[in-house]
Parts: structure tokens; C-alpha cells; sequence
């Protein structure tokens, strides 16, 4: 009998930014702030990568679910 799964998918999206400051918590904090803002958006041409990672459903498969 099939057992039911959750499966997340996680896509990992990356783009690297150069910035002047005077440490790497400013520069992280710019960069943060910018991003909120909508300065930098990332899209299908930054992907990086993918995961799958499942776990045991809490709920039972119905019949039809199960086929």
C-alpha cells in the first residue's frame, strides 16, 4: 500500500553585489535594505540550484489518492 509523502522543493537563487562600506555588516545591511526596496531582483537567470527533501505525511491516502 502506497504510503503518502511531502516533498518541499526549495530553488536556490544567487547573485553576488559589490559595495563599498566600511565593514561587512554595513555592506550586508546596504545590500539588505537595496533588496527590500526592490533594487535588485533575482529571477530564473540566477538560479543556482535545487533540493528535494520528503517526509512521511500526517494524513492517510484516500482510495483515489493512492492509485
Amino acid at each position: 500500500m502506497k504510503q503518502p509523502y511531502e516533498v518541499t522543493i526549495t530553488e536556490t537563487l544567487s547573485m553576488t553585489v559589490e559595495v563599498a562600506a566600511a565593514n561587512r555588516r554595513e555592506a550586508e545591511q546596504f545590500v539588505s535594505d537595496q533588496w527590500y526596496r526592490g533594487e535588485y531582483i533575482l529571477d530564473a537567470d540566477h538560479f543556482t540550484g535545487v533540493d528535494f527533501h520528503g517526509q512521511r505525511a500526517h494524513k492517510k491516502l484516500s482510495r483515489e489518492d493512492a492509485r
